[in-house]
């Protein structure tokens, strides 16, 4: 049955990669993006598939524009909002207004314009901060390192308050490391993997940190959109969170090379040390307990690291222009 859904931040790297999949099924998607500056919203995202979305540019809390984007919506993707961990340490307040007043004037629109509708939010695996045991399961304890993360706990609770107190239905996907084509290569603030990709494959060296031993689950973005569109179908009430995420833990020095061996020869990593920022925000290894994922969405990762970066060099080989 054809669905409308309404994607916020669908210009971006996982929103895009969730638009894609939901219009080839043949749903109705409107996508609602105001290009927040340095992030990852950019029309090569979705240029394969131009015309068979409608587009909204605005800011969540322009209400007028919300309202006509949740008109008719049956199921919203709430995958919007400002995404530097480290910019959020230096600009506090740029992760309370797109991560926390945004989310609530979402919530408080689909209230008043489709309280039916299926709610979605993108939340992190940083909620956790430094794990005390692995894999992390959602039972852990949330312990923020940083404001972006600490936004993302708040719109946590934003969206528990509102079905709680209205009656809306939603599940926040704690999600993990994401890889992929989609995410903008101007900046290493905004994902350091594809920040990787692209140094590579302008001839720069990967520059990693440390040792290069510490580990991360690291999951291909189709895979983690595969699990958002199985919360939006889940006909069965889903807990308030699940991780998506995965049990395999890759170390940064495994990552690095598997870039170099999609690009070629000429690429290469080394191990640099920790700048200032980057200390305070590491939480050493990190990989997640998926049993929920499985439960309830009949979901894990399938992309091999090795096929998943070959996908991801070849998208930026050919359209590199569009992201640097």
């Amino acid at each position: 049955m054809s669905r409308t859904v309404l994607v916020t931040g669908g210009l971006g790297m996982l929103g895009s990669a969730a638009v894609r999949q939901l219009v080839r099924r043949g749903d109705a998607v409107r996508v609602l993006d105001c290009r927040l500056p340095r992030h990852g919203a950019n029309d090569q995202n979705l240029a394969d598939e131009a015309g068979r979305f409608e587009l909204i540019e605005a800011d969540l809390r322009d209400a007028e524009a919300l309202k006509r984007a949740l008109a008719g919506v049956d199921a919203v993707v709430h995958a919007a909002g400002h995404v530097s961990h480290v910019a959020g340490v230096e600009a506090p307040q740029r992760d309370v207004a797109h991560n926390v007043e945004a989310s609530v004037a979402l919530l408080d629109g689909v209230r008043r314009v489709c309280p039916e509708a299926r709610l979605v939010f993108c939340s992190t695996r940083g909620v956790y901060g430094a794990p005390e045991a692995l894999p992390v399961s959602e039972r852990a304890p949330l312990a923020p390192r940083g404001m972006h993360e600490w936004s993302k706990v708040a719109a946590e609770e934003a969206f528990r308050t509102f079905g709680r107190l209205h009656g809306l239905t939603s599940v926040s996907l704690r999600i993990t490391n994401a890889y992929g084509p989609g995410g903008q290569l101007k900046s290493p603030e905004f994902g350091v993997i594809t920040w990787w990709v692209g140094q590579a494959l302008q001839g720069l060296p990967i520059k990693v940190f440390g040792d290069g031993l510490v580990r991360r689950d690291l999951v291909f973005v189709d895979d983690i959109a595969e699990a958002v569109i199985a919360a939006v179908d889940s006909p069965e009430a889903l807990p308030e969170v699940i991780n998506v995420g995965s049990p395999e833990g890759l170390s940064l020095r495994e990552i690095a090379a598997a870039i170099c061996d999609a690009v070629g020869p000429e690429a290469r990593y080394e191990l640099v040390p920790y700048t200032a920022a980057r200390k305070a925000m590491e939480v050493g290894d990190f990989v997640s307990d998926i049993t929920l994922a499985q439960r309830h969405l009949a979901w894990a990762p399938r992309t091999a690291l090795d096929a998943g970066m070959r996908r991801t060099v070849s998208h930026y080989r050919q359209h590199l222009r569009a992201y640097v």
